[in-house]
């Protein structure tokens, strides 16, 4: 989840990525090995204004853009933060709050405007009236802050609530009684979604992937039945190639244009060329040169190499091909298997 969101935050163009750690604090280090991350640590928990406390001795002098998120919101978009911190510099904010309207805003801080529609404050719904609760605006947790005020209204926070913590979301209101305080709404709600459970974990994911997919369609690749395709993140496709039902492409893969795979099958960490076919099979770090065909009835060692032409497997005639392997064996350095068609 976390990696998601570092990696929005780091396509919206921050220049320097600072995480606050608590609980679970070495997972969290661990995950975020080798990304550049500044890691402060947050102990005892005492909110999330205190949170950002920590993490203040590192903004120097006040000067520059604060871009706070949190690391549980997978769904978050580097064009959302994009345009948040545009919009907050544009108006010379001091503060913007990115909001979000839901249809249930339960569990949620509450955007409270004056009857102008400014922003006034966000408040809490523990600590919320019933006409506040009634709101369904809400506070989604991401923040843009010119530094400066962000450090003086985090030395005037006060533990003032019924969990005697220090509020993040008191700051804007804060800062409202002297700067310009805007609150920018989301087009997209499922931006917002926090990961609470595992449940929620899989919605999250399938919104994710629909997107994937969806962009991938639209720059020319052929998806057979969407729903039943699986493709990450970090997947590259030329357009023109097509994947077929109950398809999983993962990790670093690299799929050219022409290549048919599917359905039924599994890439990780794979490399197909051009026009080449696989299908009911699991292939992991293997290269399928192109033209060559990988079809159901071969286990193929990790690390494997298809010839260009090649067929392994039962063709589509059915029958092994010549040259197909059963549980074939990584031979020195790099196998390369199957034989190039007359």
């Amino acid at each position: 989840m976390v990696w998601h969101v570092l990696r929005a935050v780091r396509r919206a163009g921050a220049s320097r990525i600072i995480a606050v750690v608590g609980y679970g604090a070495d997972r969290v280090r661990e995950a975020l090995a080798g990304e550049g991350v500044e890691f402060v640590h947050q102990d005892p928990p005492l909110g999330t204004g205190h949170a950002v406390m920590q993490a203040a001795p590192l903004l120097g002098d006040g000067e520059g853009t604060v871009l706070v998120a949190c690391g549980d919101m997978p769904l978050l978009r580097a064009e959302t933060l994009q345009r948040l911190v545009a919009g907050h510099l544009a108006r010379g904010a001091a503060a913007t709050v990115l909001s979000a309207r839901v249809p249930d805003p339960t569990g949620y801080g509450r955007i409270i405007r004056d009857d102008g529609g400014s922003f006034v404050r966000i408040v809490e719904e523990r600590d919320g009236s019933p006409e506040e609760l009634a709101v369904r605006e809400v506070n989604t947790g991401t923040y843009c802050f010119a530094a400066g005020p962000l450090l003086d209204a985090l030395a005037r926070l006060r533990p003032d609530n019924v969990q005697g913590e220090y509020y993040l979301t008191d700051v804007p209101g804060i800062l409202a009684s002297a700067h310009t305080v805007e609150a920018l709404e989301l087009a997209d709600p499922w931006e917002c979604r926090g990961i609470n459970s595992r449940w929620e974990l899989a919605q999250a994911e399938e919104v994710l992937q629909e997107r994937i997919i969806a962009r991938w369609g639209e720059a020319g690749v052929t998806v057979r039945r969407p729903a039943t395709v699986t493709i990450e993140t970090e997947v590259r496709l030329e357009p023109g190639c097509e994947i077929g039902p109950g398809t999983a492409l993962r990790g670093d893969t690299e799929v050219a244009a022409g290549a048919r795979i599917g359905p039924d099958a599994e890439l990780i960490d794979c490399k197909v060329g051009a026009g080449a076919r696989i299908w009911g099979v699991r292939l992991r770090g293997c290269t399928v040169e192109a033209g060559a065909a990988v079809c159901p009835g071969v286990t193929l060692p990790d690390g494997a190499a298809v010839a260009s032409g090649a067929v392994v497997g039962r063709g589509e005639k059915g029958g092994p091909s010549a040259g197909a392997t059963e549980n074939a064996k990584p031979q020195k350095d790099q196998a390369v298997y199957g034989h190039r068609e007359s």
